[in-house]
C-alpha cells in the first residue's frame, strides 16, 4: 500500500461522514431556503433526511473525485450537488448557502441562467418535488477534478430524490405559499408536509381555484365539474392523443399516479366535464 493510499485511509477513518448535528444543520438549511423562495412557491415539499441517499453520497465523496456519477444504476432518478473547498473545518450549512446563492444568476420567467454562470445547484435545492436528501463529506489528501488536483480539500456531496433539473421545466410553480399543496399535506414554515392541523406550526393555506370549496377540517378542495387537482387548478380534459384512442392507453394504466393520469384525467375518471371559468 503506497503512502497516499495509507494517508487517504487515515483521513477517511478520522473525518468521513457528517455527525447527527451536522446532518440536522444540512437538512434545516435546505428547508429554510426552500421555504423562502422568491417568487413564492405554491407547492414546495418539505425535505426529509434519507439515510440511503446519505450513504451513497458518503461513498461518492470518499472517492475524492470531483465529478458527478455517469451511467451509475444506483443514481437512477437521483440528483446530486457537489461542493469543493480547501478551507479548514468541516463544511455544513455554508455549503447550502453557497449553492442557493446562484439564485442571483437565475431568471425564473425565462428558466435560464445568466451567461457564463451556473444555476443548477440552486435549482436542485428548490426543485419542488425533491423530498429526500442525504449528504456526505470527505477530507481528501488528493482531490481530483476535471481540470486540476487539490491537496487537503473537502468534498461535499448531497443526493436528492426525486432528482431535479429536468430540461425546460421550472423548479417550482410560483403562487401564494402552500396554496396548492398535494392532498393530505398542510403547510409548515412555507413548505408542504403531512403535518397535523392541531399542531401550532401547522396551517391550512390551500386556496381552491375555479369556485372550488375548501373543507378546513382536512384542508381539501371539492372541485366543480370541469376542474381537478389539489387546488382545482387543472381543467378537466384529456390532452394526449393516446387517451381513449384505439390503439391507445388502456384504462388499466390509470390505477396509480402516473403520466397517464396527468394526461388523461377524463379517461381515468379523475373529474367530470364542465364549463370553463364557472361563475361562483
Amino acid at each position: 500500500m503506497n503512502f497516499l493510499l495509507i494517508l487517504a485511509t487515515v483521513f477517511s477513518l478520522s473525518y468521513a461522514a457528517y455527525s447527527d448535528l451536522e446532518k440536522e444543520a444540512m437538512l434545516d438549511a435546505h428547508n429554510y431556503y426552500r421555504g423562502n423562495v422568491e417568487p413564492e412557491a405554491s407547492s414546495m415539499a418539505e425535505m426529509v433526511w434519507d439515510d440511503h441517499l446519505a450513504q451513497l453520497a458518503q461513498e461518492w465523496a470518499s472517492g475524492c473525485v470531483f465529478t458527478h456519477p455517469k451511467k451509475n444504476p444506483d443514481y437512477k432518478g437521483v440528483g446530486q450537488n457537489l461542493f469543493l473547498t480547501t478551507r479548514r473545518g468541516t463544511p455544513t450549512d455554508v455549503v447550502v448557502r453557497a449553492w442557493y446563492n446562484e439564485v442571483q444568476h437565475y431568471d425564473y420567467d425565462t428558466k435560464t441562467c445568466a451567461e457564463e454562470n451556473i444555476c443548477g445547484h440552486y435549482t436542485q435545492i428548490v426543485w419542488a418535488i425533491s423530498k429526500n436528501v442525504g449528504c456526505g463529506v470527505e477530507l481528501c489528501p488528493i482531490l481530483i477534478s476535471e481540470t486540476r488536483e487539490y491537496t487537503n480539500a473537502w468534498i461535499v456531496a448531497c443526493n436528492y430524490s426525486p432528482g431535479g433539473n429536468h430540461r425546460g421545466a421550472l423548479p417550482y410553480v410560483a403562487g401564494n405559499t402552500c396554496s396548492a399543496c398535494n392532498p393530505g399535506e398542510n403547510c409548515r414554515n412555507g413548505l408542504c408536509t403531512p403535518c397535523d392541523l392541531s399542531e401550532s406550526d401547522c396551517d391550512c393555506k390551500r386556496q381552491c381555484q375555479h369556485c372550488g370549496t375548501l373543507d378546513p377540517k382536512d384542508c381539501s378542495c371539492s372541485c366543480p365539474d370541469g376542474y381537478f387537482g389539489p387546488a382545482c387548478e387543472s381543467f378537466c380534459e384529456d390532452t394526449n392523443r393516446k387517451c381513449r384512442a384505439n390503439p391507445g392507453w388502456p384504462v388499466r394504466m390509470c390505477g396509480r399516479e402516473n403520466y397517464v393520469q396527468t394526461k388523461c384525467p377524463l379517461m381515468c375518471n379523475m373529474c367530470k366535464e364542465g364549463p370553463r371559468d364557472p361563475v361562483c
